[in-house]
């Protein structure tokens, strides 16, 4: 079966690792072009050993808000898993969320509100009137009916390209089975949710070999505030507490090596408009302080940051526009994008 899947000859040590793949062997006949892909890259297999056992996180944003190659990228995390190794997939929606928002509250136009310290003000009490999929919800309810449904399609978008026995599944999207248990953040804020643990109940599928998990950045309450069963969380903040996390008691789960950011844009740029391959968290700091990283990126710079600071190895910002662009990052030496380390 090695002889049909590329154009020409394999590449010997390729060949060699694929051969002790029979599953990832018949995937790669269906998805020929990924495999060309394997055999110009002389660094695939170096870094495919690298990653083997690893915890990953996807912050897979923008791919699916903006139509980038949202199908191309479902076809790389199949790739990641059939390698190995554990993708978490987190997603946003916040372009789907103010949509289905104005929808509700025409009277005044609903426009997006933020605090001081850019948290998505997110009311719990006022209920919808009009007429339709939401009405009688509140702004948290329908965020929480949005991101829900977004699970649903990139579940559903997986599906499309996993072989049978990996199981696609979206966690943390109901009361009764949360994943991220959270206290108000602040009284500004209204419904929106510090992360302070995620329920145990469904942590096993985050290392589990035949599961790829879907997780929306969903809240429910806990403790004094648990009478506030719905709160928003911010994606990228959602992101980056899943990466930092470990568990290590009777079930084990590893810290994530490597946090990506898949986005619209290929990474971070500096004063000139350069893309910047790699920066130390403090490089990054520095960057936020004096305006160079800004809007939509410094919150995930500071989520990278974060994260890198709680042990996670490499935070990657990569755009979703560019041909197998997580593959490029993970896959070979250059990379495509940013990557953020704390300096050892």
């Amino acid at each position: 079966m090695l002889d049909n899947l590329v154009e020409g000859v394999m590449q010997e040590e390729l060949a060699v690792w694929l051969e002790k793949r029979p599953e990832l062997v018949e995937w790669l006949s269906k998805h020929k072009e990924l495999a060309e892909w394997m055999n110009q890259n002389n660094e695939f297999v170096k870094w495919a050993e690298h990653y083997k056992d690893k915890r990953v996180v996807i912050k897979y944003g923008a791919v699916i808000e903006h139509g980038l190659t949202a199908g191309e990228i479902a076809e790389e995390i199949i790739l990641l898993k059939l390698c190995g190794i554990h993708p978490n997939i987190v997603h946003g929606g916040s372009t789907y969320i103010n949509a289905a928002l104005k929808e509700a509250f025409p009277e005044p136009p609903y426009k997006p509100r933020y605090t001081s310290l850019g948290d998505r003000i997110t009311d719990g009490t006022k209920k919808s009137e009009v007429d339709g999929n939401y009405k009688g919800k509140t702004e948290v309810e329908i965020v929480h009916m949005v991101l829900s449904a977004i699970s649903n399609e990139i579940v559903d978008l997986l599906k499309e390209y996993s072989p049978e026995g990996i199981e696609v599944k979206a966690l943390g999207t109901s009361p009764e089975e949360p994943l991220f248990r959270c206290t108000q953040k602040s009284e500004e804020a209204q419904y929106v949710g510090k992360i302070e643990y995620l329920e145990e109940k469904l942590l096993p599928a985050l290392y589990d070999e035949n599961i790829i998990p879907v997780i929306p950045p969903l809240g429910y309450g806990v403790g004094k505030d648990s009478l506030m069963e719905r709160l928003n969380i911010n994606g990228d903040v959602a992101a980056s507490y899943l990466a930092s996390f470990y568990y290590d008691d009777e079930l084990y789960i590893p810290q994530a090596s490597d946090l990506l950011f898949i986005t619209d844009v290929p990474g971070v740029h500096n004063i000139n408009g350069e893309l910047i391959s790699s920066l130390t968290t403090d490089g990054a700091k520095e960057r936020m302080e004096n305006g160079i990283i800004n809007k939509g990126m410094y919150a995930k710079v500071g989520a990278s940051i974060d994260a890198s600071e709680e042990g996670v190895k490499k935070a990657h910002i990569i755009s979703g526009r560019s041909h197998y662009s997580l593959s490029t990052e993970l896959f070979t030496n250059r990379g495509t994008g940013t990557v953020i380390v704390k300096e050892r």
